[in-house]
C-alpha cells in the first residue's frame, strides 16, 4: 500500500485551505498508470477526485506554538550549538547589503537557528515583492555551505562562475536573468555536527524537527521579514545531494507550497531501504495535488556521479514512480559529472533558475 510517507505523517502540521559538459535533456509527461488509483487516504478514507483541504493551500500552522523570533546568532562554538552550527562567514567581495546572516528561535529545534539571505540588486531601492528560492544544503552542510564552493576570492568565483548569486546579481561572463529572486539558504540542522549518519534529510527525527522547522517557522520568518510573493506562486525550492533529496520530498509532500523543485544529484537512497520510494511515496490525494498545481519538477543528474545517478535509473525507485503515476517532470544529464556541487551549477544553474522562473508566478 502506498497510503503514507513513511518518514513523517500530515499530523505533525497543520495546513489550512486558505561546465561546458554536454548532456542530456527529456521531459516525462507520461500516461497515468494504476499504481495508485485504489490506495487509501492518509485518513483512511478512499479518494476519487482528490479534493483535500489539508492540500488546498500553503497556510501554517499550529497557532498555540511560539512564533519564530530574531535573535542575535550564535557563533556555534558553544557545546549545546556544535551539533547544529559550523561557523563560516560570507565572502568579502560580495555586494554591500546583498548577503547577510540571520537566526531566530525555532520551537521545533529548540534551539536559535540561522539561515543567509540574498537579496537582489534592486530591493532596496524598489517597494517590489519578490519571489523566495530556497536552497537546501548538502550532507554536513549548513547555511554557509553554497558559498564554499565558490569561495576563491583570489579568483572571485562567486562573482564570476554561474551561480545563484551571479546570475541574478549579474556579475557572471553571461548576461543576467532579467527575473530576480529573494535566495534563502537554509540550515537544515543535523543531531552530531561531523557524523554524517546523523544527518536529518529535512525530515522530523525525534527531538530535531527539520521539517517542521522549514515549513512552518522559516518560511513564515522569512515572509515576515523580507518583501516576498508569500504564496505557493511565489516561492521555489532547490537543494544538492542530501538538499536534492529534500527539495524534492518536502515540494512533492506540499505542493500547495512551492511552485517548483530543481534537484541537483539527489542522494536517493540514503536514508532509505532498498530505495527512497517510500519517502516520495504520496498519497492519492498528494498526487493528484501535485498534478492540479502543476508543480514543476526537474532533476538533474551527472552521469559519473554515482551511486546516486544509478539509484534514480534503478527499477521500482523515484523516477519509475513518477513516470508510472502521470507526474510530469523535467530530467536532464550532464556528461562526465561526479558530485560536485559547483560543476552541476557551471553546467546547469542557469537553465534551473530558468526553470523555476518559469513556474513562479503561475
Amino acid at each position: 500500500m502506498l497510503d503514507n510517507l513513511s518518514a513523517f505523517s500530515f499530523s505533525t502540521l497543520v495546513l489550512l485551505g486558505g561546465c561546458g559538459t554536454s548532456g542530456q535533456s527529456t521531459t516525462s509527461d507520461a500516461g497515468t498508470s494504476d499504481d495508485i488509483s485504489s490506495q487509501n487516504t492518509s485518513d483512511g478514507s478512499s479518494s476519487s477526485d482528490g479534493n483535500f483541504d489539508a492540500l488546498s493551500d500553503c497556510a501554517t500552522v499550529d497557532t498555540t506554538a511560539p512564533a519564530p523570533t530574531e535573535v542575535s546568532c550564535p557563533s556555534g562554538s558553544d557545546p549545546g550549538e556544535v551539533k547544529y552550527y559550523v561557523s563560516g562567514s560570507l565572502p568579502p567581495t560580495i555586494r554591500d547589503g546583498s548577503m547577510a546572516r540571520y537566526c531566530f528561535t525555532s520551537p521545533s529545534m529548540n534551539r536559535p537557528v540561522a539561515f543567509v539571505a540574498y537579496t537582489p540588486p534592486d530591493y532596496e531601492s524598489s517597494n517590489q515583492d519578490y519571489p523566495v528560492i530556497y536552497f537546501l544544503h548538502g550532507i554536513s552542510g549548513q547555511e554557509w555551505n553554497y558559498l564554499g564552493w565558490f569561495s576563491d576570492n583570489s579568483s572571485n568565483e562567486l562573482l564570476t562562475k554561474e551561480n545563484l548569486y551571479s546570475l541574478i546579481e549579474g556579475t557572471a561572463s553571461v548576461s543576467a536573468l532579467a527575473d530576480k529572486a529573494i535566495v534563502v539558504f537554509a540550515n537544515g540542522g543535523r543531531k552530531d555536527a561531523t557524523a554524517s549518519a546523523e544527518a536529518l534529510f529535512y525530515s522530523d527525527q525525534g527531538d530535531y524537527k527539520s521539517e517542521t522547522m522549514i515549513m512552518t517557522e522559516l518560511i513564515p520568518f522569512v515572509d515576515s521579514k523580507f518583501r516576498t510573493v508569500a504564496s505557493r506562486a511565489g516561492r521555489a525550492i532547490e537543494g544538492f545531494s542530501m538538499g536534492g533529496h529534500g527539495s524534492l520530498r518536502l515540494a512533492m509532500t506540499y505542493p500547495a507550497c512551492f511552485a517548483s523543485a530543481v534537484s541537483y544529484a539527489a542522494g536517493l537512497g540514503a536514508n532509505a531501504a532498498p530505495d527512497d520510494i517510500a519517502e516520495f511515496r504520496p498519497t492519492v490525494d498528494q498526487v493528484q495535488a501535485i498534478k492540479d498545481f502543476g508543480l514543476g519538477i526537474r532533476v538533474v543528474y551527472g552521469t559519473a556521479d554515482n551511486p546516486w545517478y544509478g539509484n534514480w535509473l534503478a527499477p521500482g525507485g523515484l523516477k519509475e514512480f513518477l513516470t508510472n503515476n502521470g507526474i510530469s517532470f523535467q530530467e536532464q544529464t550532464i556528461d562526465g559529472l561526479s558530485h560536485q556541487l559547483d560543476g552541476y551549477y557551471d553546467a546547469q544553474g542557469r537553465a534551473g533558475l530558468e526553470f523555476h522562473f518559469s513556474h513562479l508566478g503561475n
